[in-house]
């Protein structure tokens, strides 16, 4: 280049703004000027990732899901999510934890259901369908979609998740969301006054419920299978034929894709049951426990369970809110001090 500006320009001319190192005289000229330049022919550098196999990728341990490659997603990231780490002597596996958000403005009873809905619709019902039919979960699917393209952040989604429920004038606590985003346009479970004995009850009320998600408002009830299942619960009303206590008699009408039952009792806390099967008019479906929310000193938590058995827990006041794993045979009854608030369970394709 200096061989070229010297013959354009003069071998006395040397521009101000030159940096000292370079700057040339007519006493000295700089060797490269005497010397013919070696003429290079330009090339495009290929990008070395392009030329790496998608396969050979390795998720590094403790990142999240969001440092994938997008390209990584489009072309199947689920087969990204474990690769063998190559480390002589060794035979382990990469896991990937879970995508978890960081806390921000008492946001923790969002955090706990927003964790949960995230990671089950990506990992269970491989993006493919909302997990409960209602505008709000339509509307998160798609804030879900950009997610895993790199588009957007769990924290963005959380926000306008907040800004969605905010319209449905609710209280910032994790059954009421939950109760929110479970619901469903078609009815789930219908409940009606009967007696036990078989007698018609005269002007018997039926009620539907379009949601999946079951308080715990029967002091009967004492594990998370009973809430769901339990058909009938016994009333002060009795039967005017029999005079034997009318009940309310509960049936599925269809299965929905995610269950949530409140685990918090005025006598303490309910049994926590690893799976729970349901009986409908249209199917059975058996449903395995997926999350636990823990609350405790005004703050939630909560608990994955993963596919492959591993568990992992999530606090976003802690590590930025990365999700961290638990040691195997670690006691589900508490997490960090905190109680049982609520578990969720999915249904088994």
């Amino acid at each position: 280049m200096i061989h070229q500006f010297l013959q354009t320009r003069a071998a006395d001319h040397s521009p101000a703004f030159l940096h000292p190192a370079l700057h040339w005289d007519l006493k000295d000229l700089l060797s490269v000027a005497e010397r013919e330049p070696t003429i290079r022919q330009w090339r495009i550098v290929e990008n070395q990732l392009q030329e790496n196999k998608e396969d050979d990728y390795v998720v590094t341990k403790g990142s999240n899901n969001s440092d994938i490659p997008v390209e990584g997603y489009k072309k199947g990231h689920q087969a990204n999510l474990k690769r063998k780490r190559n480390i002589p002597g060794t035979n382990t596996l990469s896991i990937t934890p879970p995508l978890g958000v960081k806390w921000d403005l008492n946001s923790c009873a969002y955090d706990a259901v927003l964790v949960v809905v995230y990671n089950v619709w990506k990992d269970r019902f491989k993006e493919s369908t909302t997990l409960a039919d209602n505008d709000i979960m339509t509307k998160l699917a798609i804030l879900f979609g950009q997610v895993v393209t790199g588009k957007r952040n769990l924290m963005y989604v959380r926000e306008k998740m907040r800004r969605l429920l905010e319209k449905a004038k609710l209280n910032s606590f994790v059954k009421d969301i939950a109760s929110v985003l479970l619901s469903s346009s078609s009815t789930i479970r219908r409940i009606h006054q009967g007696c036990p004995n078989g007698h018609n009850i005269a002007n018997s009320m039926t009620i539907s419920q379009d949601d999946s998600f079951f308080p715990s408002t029967n002091p009967s009830i004492r594990s998370s299978q009973e809430s769901v299942v339990k058909e009938s619960t016994k009333l002060r009303a009795r039967c005017a034929l029999c005079n034997v206590n009318l009940v309310n008699v509960a049936k599925f009408i269809a299965l929905p894709n995610l269950l949530a039952v409140e685990l918090t009792t005025f006598e303490g806390s309910l049994k926590v049951d690893r799976s729970i099967s349901i009986t409908s008019e249209v199917a059975n479906g058996d449903f395995d426990l997926v999350w636990i929310v823990y609350y405790g000193e005004s703050h939630f938590t909560s608990r994955y369970f993963a596919q492959d058995g591993t568990t992992w827990k999530h606090d976003g006041l802690v590590q930025d809110g990365e999700f961290r794993k638990d040691p195997e045979g670690i006691s589900l009854d508490s997490s960090d001090g905190r109680a049982l608030a609520m578990a969720i369970y999915v249904l088994v394709p």
